[in-house]
């Protein structure tokens, strides 16, 4: 025979939780709108806290303003939708996760009164609770599509909202087991569901410790949570909340509870069950949830930039960067990264500054780095708009010379070799490097015409033949570029800058050149002072004497494009000559060669 005591156990569970028999899908289920949702924050962020409300907490009612209509759910002054209990949990983790994105969803479901008429409405209130549940599991499903199941979650539910989530929880673990190793983490607040001396009681264990909650008789199979999740579940309960603490051994019911909420009115302060958010219960559990849910959510990013664009150093320091990283960021700043190192092996290498957005990380190595690394990095750092990369580390000195005697002169069509030689440290030889000569002319002005690269041999020498194409002077300058710290680890070097003045095979037509001392020159008389014009403003003049091909002098034209210059006709000279001024100007808008003539006789 079932005892009155069984009975009376049942008759309160109903009269707490508003149901009387056990839980069956009903049909008349509350509907809900289609693809209605109400997210508040970023609709895909790091942590997701899905909040489910208790019983009569707004929105109530139906049609417009109702608790169907997602738009009921963006006024903070009924909390979002979720209840002031779970929107303080809610605060309370934002403001405890600077690094993530935290956004709440709330659940949309009729969170019904408890009822009064257990016969005709307790179906009712059942149905609210299987909606809700049926709600969760739907907006996961949203979620996860929108998100490309990337966003993890907490769920929160305060009275029936927490008997909602726990049924839910159990239908995600037979329907989408990949959506529960994305749960962060989960709260209870007056849970209908609660068992005492629980693995998720969190607090108040032995205050607890006898009696069990409402639902826990009506609805065993929404007891705890789903194994892998009790870790990271916290469940509170106030002694003396008789929703929470609702039977005991045998059956027994806490009558004092429930009588001492009744006579308060079921007032905030005055009764356990409607004090969560007055107490410390919510701080308790954002700190518990805080525990257990990483500072961010990370993921693993290899630098962006090649080592080839490191700069080079002194000494033997490496220095890396993250940028996009810090409290200016909005992110945490990795404390370390690993960094591979041209014998394959991998280096710890440690942040050593922060300045802004811009995280440092910096080593000593004789080994060189590849410029190659890794590093854990907030989910939402964005290599397209951040830099990650090897910004230095150490080089050697180098020196590159011309070596071989280049002619002062050469003869238009004819080539000009140039020979060279780089070497490093304490002079030793550097093969296999290159070589580039920029090279300049009265065609191949400004910058110049870049050649090469030519590739040093064993020896450290390099080899070089042009054509002198065009009449005047050529200028040629090798240079080694700088190969990085992780190539040959060589500094960039110039070597010295050579002339060659290229003449024409023979006298050219011109304009005359004029003479300060005549055209007739003696062993006593050899020195006179030219002067031409028509040459470019400021550019360079070669005078040289013909037979022979002998350069005597340069100069530089004026702004007028005058050129003067003072030359000494050659010991040893006899006979007729011709001196001719060779330099540029330009005709219809072309470079061309510009030539003076003036020929001379000398005699003894």
């Amino acid at each position: 025979m079932i005892s009155f005591r069984y009975h009376s156990a049942r008759f309160l569970a109903a009269l707490l939780v508003g149901v009387a028999t056990p839980v069956v899908a009903l049909a008349g289920e509350p509907a809900l709108a289609a693809e209605e949702f109400a997210v508040h924050g970023d609709s895909c962020p790091d942590i997701m806290v899905v909040a489910a409300r208790g019983s009569s907490e707004a929105p109530q009612g139906t049609g417009a303003g109702g608790w169907q209509s997602a738009s009921s759910y963006q006024d903070a002054a009924t909390f979002y939708g979720v209840g002031q209990t779970n929107f303080a949990l809610y605060q309370g983790l934002v403001a405890a996760k600077p690094y993530q994105r935290v956004a709440l969803d709330s659940v949309i479901y009729p969170a019904d009164a408890v009822p009064s008429d257990l016969t005709n409405d307790g179906p009712k209130y059942l149905a609210s609770v299987t909606a809700g549940a049926a709600a969760v599991e739907k907006e996961i499903a949203r979620v996860e599509a929108a998100c490309n199941a990337r966003v993890h979650y907490v769920f929160s539910g305060y009275s029936q909202g927490a008997w909602v989530l726990h049924k839910a929880l159990w239908k995600l673990a037979q329907g989408s087991p990949g959506v529960l190793e994305r749960v962060a983490g989960v709260t209870f607040f007056g849970d209908p569901e609660f068992e005492p001396q629980a693995e998720i009681v969190r607090d108040h264990k032995l205050e607890t410790a006898i009696w069990q909650g409402a639902a826990t008789v009506i609805d065993p199979a929404a007891r705890s949570v789903p194994a892998m999740l009790k870790p990271r579940t916290g469940s509170y309960c106030l002694p003396g909340d008789p929703v929470c603490q609702t039977f005991g051994p045998g059956g027994g019911i806490n009558l004092y509870a429930f009588a001492a909420c009744t006579a308060a009115n079921w007032q905030p302060g005055a009764c356990p069950h409607t004090s969560y958010a007055s107490t410390d219960q919510v701080t308790k559990a954002a700190a518990f949830l805080d525990s257990v849910i990483p500072d961010e959510y990370t993921k693993t990013v290899t630098t962006t930039v090649s080592g080839e664009q490191a700069s080079c150093t002194t000494g033997k320091t490496w220095q890396f960067s993250i940028d996009g990283v810090g409290p200016a960021a909005g992110r945490n700043a990795p404390a370390s990264i690993a960094a591979r190192r041209a014998n394959g092996s991998t280096a710890t290498v440690k942040r050593t500054s922060l300045s802004g957005s811009v995280a440092g990380f910096e080593t000593t190595s004789a080994v060189k780095f590849t410029g190659a690394a890794r590093a854990a990095v907030n989910r939402s750092w964005n290599p397209a708009t951040s830099r990650f990369a090897l910004d230095s580390g150490p080089c050697a000195a180098t020196k590159l010379t011309f070596t071989s005697a280049l002619p002062a002169v050469a003869i238009a069509g004819k080539p000009i070799t140039l020979t060279g030689k780089l070497t490093g440290k304490n002079g030793r030889a550097l093969a296999g490097r290159d070589i580039r000569v920029w090279w300049h002319s009265m065609r191949r002005d400004g910058k110049g015409a870049e050649m090469g690269p030519y590739r040093t041999d064993s020896r450290g020498m390099f080899r070089v033949v042009v054509s002198a194409d065009d009449l005047g002077w050529h200028d040629f300058t090798p240079k080694h570029p700088e190969s990085g710290p992780t190539q040959w680890g060589d500094f960039a070097s110039q070597g010295a800058t050579r002339v060659v003045w290229v003449l024409p095979a023979a006298v050219p037509a011109g304009s005359p050149l004029t003479s300060s001392n005549g055209t007739t020159f003696t062993d006593t008389k050899r020195r006179t002072t030219v002067v031409g014009s028509g040459f470019s403003p400021n550019s360079e003049v070669g005078i040289a004497v013909y037979p022979g091909r002998k350069l005597l002098a340069t100069a530089k034209a004026d702004e007028q494009g005058m050129m003067s210059a003072t030359v000494r006709i050659p010991a040893g000279l006899l006979g007729k000559h011709t001196l001719i001024a060779i330099g540029r100007t330009v005709h219809d808008d072309r470079i061309v060669a510009h030539t003076l003539t003036l020929p001379i006789t000398v005699r003894r």
